[in-house]
């Protein structure tokens, strides 16, 4: 045992590279992510291949007419050489290689008041144009999304003789656009911005009155 120690780990130390790039990178064609700058020198008995990118690259080259094919990660490599002397060097070219510690990140979603408002949110409404002879009224407006579905219930103050109503809202949002509905056939049309904490809408009865409205996130 003592004496193969020593054996194994030399070996150990030789094939840790490439065993690195076997389990690192993917280098066939279909794998290619671009193209890179390559180096490659020989000083002794040690060839050293250099490349522009961190990221795993594949080196096509030559060495006095035999071609070779050479993997590089982190930018650098070198190996034993066991050829002639002093070999003509040609590369043929350079490419960029899908590499394992260099995941492409997932593009993010667009921000949204969809993604912003998932659950309940609350809002202060100050409206115009309807009733108490086109003077501003407020609102009480609860918003339940999940995901584009959109309920709630929604409380105004329509006059002394009416008092406050309340009904509920069923609707949808889609990116930044609130549609919805009230149990009394009202529409409501709003295009709410990203911060989602104030939009401006527009509430129209089935008779064609409408009104102008603010509302602000609680």
């Amino acid at each position: 045992m003592k004496l193969n120690l020593p054996v194994v780990i030399v070996f150990a130390l030789c094939a840790s590279p490439l065993l690195n790039a076997q389990t690192r990178c993917a280098c066939t064609y279909k794998d290619w992510q671009g193209d890179c700058s390559a180096q490659v020198s020989l000083a002794g008995d040690r060839i050293t291949f250099e490349v522009d990118t961190q990221q795993c690259s594949r080196i096509d080259w030559y060495a006095s007419g035999e071609p070779k094919v050479t993997i590089v990660t982190d930018g650098k490599e070198s190996e034993l050489w066991t050829g002639q002397a002093t070999p003509e060097i040609t590369v043929q070219s350079c490419k960029i290689c899908k590499d394992r510690n260099f995941q492409t990140p997932k593009p993010k979603r667009p921000e949204t008041a969809q993604n912003k408002l998932q659950g309940t949110s609350h809002w202060t409404g100050l409206c115009s144009g309807i009733y108490n002879n086109g003077a501003r009224f407020k609102v009480d407006l609860t918003l339940e999304i999940a995901n584009t579905a959109v309920s709630g219930a929604l409380s105004y103050f329509e006059g002394e003789d009416v008092g406050t109503l309340t009904t509920e809202v069923s609707g949808t949002l889609s990116g930044n656009d609130l549609n919805y509905t009230t149990g009394y056939n009202s529409r409501h049309w709003a295009t709410i911005p990203p911060s989602a904490t104030v939009f401006d809408e527009d509430w129209c009865h089935a008779n064609g009155t409408c009104a102008d409205c603010t509302y602000y996130r609680d």
